[in-house]
């Protein structure tokens, strides 16, 4: 029973599909609250220590290096992610945090939502409101005569006071009109004229239409610069293939940004910043 029916409350989960979280990053949370995302934060005072920690794996790394899979895109996944989980398996001991992600917050962390529709809901129809939804709990918990005559009371009186308030409300409303329509015609016309709807100038065909003749202006373009023909030689770019040099890694790690969150995966950019040189035998082989 509730102060809008007796039915059951609705319960609504959202599923995207297009994210998949992995277990290591998922974890249940207390109870009465939702589920929670681990994250992980940077500290430096952990670093040395970190870096100890890798040293002390540096066998797991080479291990990691010499059964590198690039045969198959499915290889390749598991390549990454076998290096993102052991990235994952030094670090969170040091930079995980838990911060709370709730999907159903305790009573005492829900706020009463500000009432914009009802102006006329004064402070005194609060109290009398809140009198009711306490009645309500009090009836909830044991049902007794006595309980079911407060809640009945308590109700009155509120929706008593409540519909007092929206006919003076009205009433003002309208007297305010009334001097408008006196006083100020303009202004009053003004509250109830219809504004003015834009027209398009161009249709829907001819909108299509357009851009329709642009695209196939510019696939044509590109066709005619490339050629159609099966016969012509697929052009090969050397510099393409060349392998990609320690300087070029370093290059790529230093355009990395400090204090910035993690992906899905959990890994830091502090990471690669910190413990680029000890790391490098797998961003060679990643790379090429």
């Amino acid at each position: 029973f509730t102060q809008f029916s007796d039915h059951a409350s609705l319960h609504l989960e959202i599923k995207i599909k297009n994210v998949n979280f992995t277990d290591e990053l998922i974890t249940d949370c207390e109870p009465g609250y939702g589920v929670e995302r681990k994250t992980f934060k940077w500290r430096d005072e952990y670093k040395s220590q970190c870096k100890e920690t890798l040293a002390n794996n540096i066998d797991k790394l080479n291990s990691l290096c010499e059964n590198l899979n690039f045969e198959s895109q499915d290889g390749i996944d598991k390549t990454v992610s076998d290096f993102s989980e052991f990235l994952n398996g030094i670090m969170s001991p040091y930079f995980k945090v838990r911060p709370k992600v709730s999907t159903s917050r305790k009573k005492q962390d829900r706020i009463m939502p500000v009432i914009e529709d009802k102006p006329w809901f004064n402070d005194e129809c609060k109290r009398r409101y809140n009198l009711y939804k306490k009645f309500l709990n009090v009836f909830n918990h044991s049902k007794c005569s006595t309980h079911h005559l407060n809640l009945v009371t308590a109700k009155r009186n509120y929706k008593l006071l409540e519909a007092k308030l929206k006919r003076n409300y009205k009433k003002q409303q309208g007297n305010m009109l009334e001097g408008l329509k006196r006083h100020n015609p303009k202004l009053f016309y003004r509250k109830f004229s219809s504004k003015r709807k834009v027209k398009p100038k161009a249709t829907g065909k001819e909108f299509f239409d357009h851009f329709k003749r642009i695209a196939s202006e510019i696939n044509s373009e590109e066709n005619s610069r490339n050629g159609n023909s099966n016969n012509d030689e697929i052009p090969v770019y050397e510099e393409l293939d060349c392998v990609i040099t320690n300087k070029e890694i370093l290059c790529a790690i230093s355009s990395l940004k400090r204090s910035k969150s993690h992906g899905i995966d959990g890994l830091l950019n502090e990471y690669f910043i910190e413990f680029q040189d000890m790391l490098m035998p797998v961003f060679s082989k990643l790379f090429n």
